[in-house]
């Protein structure tokens, strides 16, 4: 690159000047490639995970249904002359 002179001689625009001088001068060559693929990579990976999370969760929630209903009915069971003195099924609870 060459530092821009003005031409104090010409009678044109110095702004059209300034344009043609622009235009003669080549942009710098960046490479963005890597950084373009490692994030299209990261997005692939979060999207591909995504059903994962959500089949997670609902297994979770199953889980902790199964429990809430499986431990007070396992109490009973252990404690059978307990359930004689509980009057409703929400007691077990």
């Amino acid at each position: 690159m060459h530092p821009l002179k003005p031409n104090r001689n010409s009678n044109g625009d110095p702004l059209e000047e300034l344009a043609q001088l622009a235009r003669l001068e080549t942009a710098p060559k960046t490479d963005v490639t890597t950084d373009v693929l490692r994030q299209i990579r990261v997005q692939d990976t979060i999207v591909a995970q995504k059903p994962l999370l959500w089949l997670a969760l609902g297994s979770t929630v199953a889980a902790l249904v199964i429990a809430a209903i499986a431990i007070p009915t396992f109490m009973s069971l252990v404690d059978p002359l307990n359930t004689m003195y509980q009057t409703t099924t929400a007691s077990l609870l």
